[in-house]
């Protein structure tokens, strides 16, 4: 005996019709409780079981010691951390690997600028011109500049500061002969009065020719 409770199985007459085709039982629920859910049918979540988490009304970033945060940055990623529900822990974790990874490329970049500064100075004190007289030349191009308007010479000392181009070998030394061509001459301080013209009167200062050319002679 079948019914809807209890299908008849696939090899029994009642499964088939009477040409020999197999009846469509889809729609018949089995009887046997450990077959519930074999026909696909998702049953329902408890409430709160979800695992969904709702973002906070606002997120309290706090870095590590020793950490800013790009404040403009959290701003525009903090929308898209409410969109992706975020709680306050995860949008956290997300903030600091960024500022963990991007904070040692930064670093890595500063080592390579300072290696390569390095590098350079250590090319000028080889420079055969240069090299021997570098606080010489430090002053000619400090005299140099100083000819510049006080607003041209500022924001070229920012420059060189800030691009560190300054220690570059080949502008070290251009910038030394552009300021030798530029700078004036320099003061060329005597070496006292002749003693020749300051022989007190009545004696002969000047000697004679033979005593000039044989100043051992008696």
């Amino acid at each position: 005996m079948t019914d809807e409770q209890n299908p008849p199985m696939a090899n029994s007459p009642e499964s088939r019709t009477e040409t020999g085709e197999i009846k469509d039982q889809s729609n018949l629920q089995p009887q046997d409780p450990s077959l519930a859910g074999a026909t696909g049918a998702a049953e329902p979540s408890p409430a709160g079981a979800t695992g969904a988490s709702s973002p906070p009304e606002t997120y309290e970033f706090k870095p590590p010691e020793g950490v800013t945060y790009d404040q403009k940055l959290l701003d525009e990623a903090t929308p898209i951390f409410k969109e992706l529900k975020l709680d306050q822990a995860s949008a956290q974790r997300l903030v600091d690997f960024y500022s963990k990874s991007t904070g040692g490329s930064q670093k890595d970049l500063v080592k390579a600028v300072e290696t390569m500064r390095t590098d350079w100075r250590e090319q000028v004190s080889r420079d055969p011109v240069v090299g021997s007289k570098i606080s010489e030349a430090q002053v000619e191009i400090g005299r140099a500049k100083d000819l510049l308007p006080s607003d041209v010479r500022e924001a070229f000392n920012k420059a060189m500061d800030f691009t560190g181009a300054g220690d570059h070998p080949a502008v070290f030394r251009a910038m030394y002969e552009l300021a030798k061509l530029v700078n004036e001459g320099k003061h060329v301080a005597g070496g006292g009065p002749s003693p020749h013209g300051q022989a007190p009167g009545g004696k002969v200062a000047t000697p004679s020719g033979a005593k000039a050319l044989y100043p051992n002679l008696p």
